[in-house]
C-alpha cells in the first residue's frame, strides 16, 4: 500500500488489569519512499476490532466486524475532513480455509499457498517490531 518500510518504532502494552498479554499496540513506520505511516492494535474491548493505516495523505482502517475498508484520502481544507469511501469485502471463513488448505496438502491433493516469498517479508516485519519493542528503540529493516 505504501511501499517498503525503512524503519519501525513499536511499543505494546496492557492496559487491561485483569490480564499480563498485550492488548494494545502501535507501530510507527517511517517508509523508504517517505511516507510515514501508523498501525494501531486495539484489543481492550473486543468489538474494538480493527486495523488502521495512517499516512501523510490519507487514512485506511479495516473493519473486521463488518468487512469495511473505509478509505480517507486527501488531506482537509479548511479543517474539513476529506471524504470517506467505504468499501466491503467479500466474507471469508479464514481459519476454516487454511485448515481444508492444510489438510488438503497433507494428502497430496493441494499446496500451501503462502510460500516464502510471500511470507518472508511478514515475519521480518513482525520480528522487526518485536525488536523495536523490546529495545524501546527505531529498529532499522
Amino acid at each position: 500500500l505504501l511501499g517498503e518500510p525503512a524503519t519501525i518504532y513499536s511499543s505494546n502494552h496492557c492496559s487491561q488489569s485483569l490480564s499480563d498479554a498485550v492488548d494494545a499496540s502501535v507501530s510507527l513506520l517511517k517508509m523508504k519512499e517517505g511516507a510515514t505511516a501508523v498501525l494501531t492494535h486495539y484489543y481492550i474491548v473486543p468489538s474494538l476490532g480493527y486495523l488502521r493505516v495512517e499516512g501523510t495523505e490519507g487514512t485506511a482502517t479495516y473493519e473486521i466486524d463488518s468487512n469495511e475498508v473505509i478509505l480517507r484520502t486527501g488531506r482537509d481544507i479548511n479543517c474539513i475532513p476529506a471524504p470517506t469511501e467505504r468499501y466491503t469485502l467479500t466474507a471469508l471463513d479464514d481459519r476454516l480455509e487454511q485448515v481444508v488448505e492444510f489438510a488438503r496438502a497433507i494428502a497430496g491433493k493441494g499446496e500451501i499457498e503462502t510460500d516464502f516469498s510471500t511470507a518472508y517479508p511478514v515475519v521480518k516485519f513482525i520480528e522487526k517490531a518485536m525488536e523495536s519493542t523490546l529495545s524501546d528503540k527505531v529498529v532499522t529493516f
